[in-house]
């Protein structure tokens, strides 16, 4: 999607919505897969998947040197995840769990439990920020497989698909991602003591 595009879209251009929502209908739907809700079904995550988009178009700065695309599958993941925390409020927790159907990646990955629209400017800053000196660090320390294995975790590949597109051993790429998030670890230890 180009920034104008966007602009389109955010001055409300319905064919140019129907596009960016084309674009992303096999992410919200293979996305709406990797949770559950008892008692709900996947047309809700879709939905709520639906509205993550929305928002991201809303809210997405084009002055800004951010990638709509990192930006939109924050915001509909984030959608997607507080209406699963909002179906289980203390009233509905018992008819209503959520979890998710991929192991590790997902709760390596999500580490928030605020909705988008909540943070304040100051928050949204020190995230980029965050996130900036953690990519830097990452270029330092991963090895060439791990920054490789990295991109595909980042892609929400499962470890034996990135297996198989690297051609290596499954335990060699499960091994290889338990590294990078020790580093993960590391580094977020060091940059919480600054």
């Amino acid at each position: 999607m180009t920034a104008n595009d966007i602009m389109m879209a955010k001055s409300g251009s319905e064919d140019m919505i129907e596009k960016i929502f084309l674009k992303y209908k096999s992410y919200i739907s293979k996305k709406s897969q990797s949770f559950y809700i008892k008692g709900g079904d996947i047309e809700d995550l879709q939905q709520e998947g639906y509205i993550g988009l929305l928002k991201a178009i809303k809210y997405f700065d084009c002055s800004k040197d951010v990638n709509f695309n990192s930006f939109a599958y924050l915001c509909i993941k984030r959608q997607m995840l507080t209406a699963i925390r909002n179906s289980n409020t203390a009233k509905n927790q018992g008819l209503n769990e959520a979890v998710t159907q991929e192991d590790g990646v997902e709760n390596f990955l999500y580490t928030s439990e605020k909705s988008l629209e909540l943070y304040t400017p100051e928050e949204i800053t020190l995230g980029k920020e965050l996130l900036s000196s953690l990519n830097k660090f990452l270029e330092i320390k991963l090895t060439p497989l791990e920054k490789r294995v990295a991109t595909y975790l980042l892609n929400e590949y499962k470890y034996i698909e990135i297996a198989e597109k690297l051609n290596e051993e499954p335990k060699k790429i499960d091994n290889c991602i338990q590294r990078i998030k020790r580093k993960v670890c590391i580094f977020l230890k060091k940059y919480n003591t600054n």
